[in-house]
């Protein structure tokens, strides 16, 4: 069993508390795996009152990887701690596996790495890279990091760097909805899902521009698909362009730790060298 401690700062009632800080998935996992509550070491229900000073405690069932598949391949991680890893994806490697008896992505390494550690975690990625991207990405090691995370996730800034087709003149916003396209493409869509990306001009490389990009929401394929839609898709973008080399890096990941108390930033040059 898994047991998560907490000093409470404010009267509230269990289930109120859970509410305002973790997320509903985790709340929901919880019910599904064995979840005890206990105030000050006695046996409670969620909808018992806690008060200032109390030490809650939440008892459960922690969850397994049923995926066995081992990709044993050397892995770039820029940090670790016991909550979460913060991992420099290569490009051509995909997030996780996509199809039958296809075991060669970045999940499946994560599980290598975890069997010849010794490691009794799982998988949750908390922002994903496409195949053709590089860079950070955050994974927690467990539903419970995972859903603290998440919960902060509008507080993690996740930038990029990336060479657009042509002349942008001057930095902006992209503020369009996104919707699925045919097979794993992505289109913008007036009935789809927001989706914001801010960007700024860094400089003009032979004839393209060098952007700075920061994700306000986390769409499949948003970037290239919000640069496609002002006419200046990415340089080398396969799906949304033209050429193989997909010129997009996820070159920055900040954040305030809430596990450890202190501040992470991690930055990565982008494989075209600017």
């Amino acid at each position: 069993m898994k047991t998560i401690k907490y000093m409470i700062k404010a009267d509230t009632t269990i289930k109120e508390f859970l509410i305002s800080n973790v997320s509903r998935k985790f709340q929901r996992h919880l019910k599904k795996m064995d979840v005890k509550y206990y105030i000050n070491g006695v046996e409670a229900k969620s909808h018992f009152e806690i008060k200032r000073g109390d030490i809650l405690e939440v008892v459960y069932k922690p969850d397994k990887i049923e995926d066995s598949h081992l990709y044993d391949i050397p892995l770039d991680i820029v940090y670790e701690c016991k909550e979460y890893m913060i991992i420099n994806k290569p490009r051509g490697l995909k997030t996780i596996p996509t199809g039958y008896n296809d075991f060669k992505s970045l999940y499946n390494a994560i599980i290598s790495y975890y069997e010849k550690n010794h490691m009794d975690n799982t998988i949750h990625f908390i922002n994903r890279l496409d195949k053709d991207t590089e860079g950070l990405l955050i994974v927690a090691k467990d539903k419970y990091s995972a859903s603290i995370l998440s919960k902060n996730l509008d507080n993690i800034s996740r930038c990029y760097l990336a060479v657009a087709c042509g002349i942008i003149e001057s930095s902006g916003t992209i503020e369009v909805p996104i919707s699925r396209g045919d097979g794993i493409l992505r289109r913008v869509d007036p009935n789809g899902k927001s989706a914001i990306t801010k960007y700024k001009v860094l400089k003009y490389i032979d004839g393209n521009t060098l952007l700075h990009l920061e994700l306000l929401s986390g769409r499949c394929h948003q970037i290239r698909v919000h640069l496609e839609s002002i006419g200046h898709p990415i340089l080398g973008d396969p799906l949304y362009g033209e050429g193989d080399e997909l010129h997009l890096t996820s070159y920055l990941i900040d954040f305030h730790d809430p596990f450890n108390d202190k501040d992470i930033h991690f930055e990565i040059k982008p494989w075209f060298g600017v």
